[in-house]
């Protein structure tokens, strides 16, 4: 079995989301974040890179990355969008790191800093509660960076609490091929169970 990533991101659109499909595990096709990796508990490191190709293809020059301390889910991920992002965009791509505490609720100081560093994007893997925080908080400020995460923030609450300014916000999670609700995601796994019959592979996922 194949399991996949894909980025999508809080829009108008009438259906709350777009969904941008990208690479799986163990193979490679033509969408973002070309990956060849083994179904191997890697999914932090996959689910960050799938991000930082995203970012890049996108346009993005600069990045600023906030993790929380001691968590290592977080450091975690954003340790490997670093490093992607740095071999993808170059060495001094990487404008901003901050970190916070547990519990923290104030980030205005980080942000202030990382305002002042002008990143294209901000990549914030964090928890639920802290998720719509960083995101209002970083609005008020008036950063305007593409503020992106990990699959903790595809959570409906996120939405709710951060509002308006969750317009726009990006992250990967994993691709459920059940369902069946969005248009864009049935086309996908129909176009690319017609890629692997034509590159003679199983067209199971």
């Amino acid at each position: 079995n194949i399991n996949f990533h894909y980025v999508f991101n809080f829009s108008k659109d009438g259906q709350g989301f777009s969904v941008y499909p990208l690479a799986g595990f163990g193979m490679q096709n033509n969408f973002y974040g070309k990956q060849n990796a083994e179904i191997d508990g890697q999914h932090v490191k996959i689910g960050s890179t799938v991000m930082a190709n995203y970012a890049a293809q996108d346009g993005a020059k600069t990045a600023a990355v906030i993790t929380q301390l001691g968590d290592d889910y977080s450091s975690g991920l954003g340790n490997f969008f670093k490093n992607a992002f740095v071999k993808l965009v170059g060495e001094d791509s990487i404008v901003a790191e901050e970190q916070f505490q547990t519990n923290q609720t104030d980030f205005k100081a980080i942000l202030t800093n990382i305002k002042a560093a002008n990143p294209d994007v901000i990549f914030a893997p964090s928890s639920i509660a802290t998720a719509p925080l960083i995101i209002k908080q970083a609005r008020e400020l008036g950063i305007t960076a593409k503020i992106m995460a990990g699959d903790t923030w595809e959570n409906g609450s996120i939405i709710e609490n951060a509002g308006a300014d969750a317009e726009g916000v990006t992250l990967s999670t994993f691709f459920d091929e059940g369902d069946t609700s969005n248009a864009v995601a049935t086309d996908f796994i129909k176009g690319f169970k017609e890629y692997l019959v034509a590159n003679g592979q199983d067209e199971t996922l």
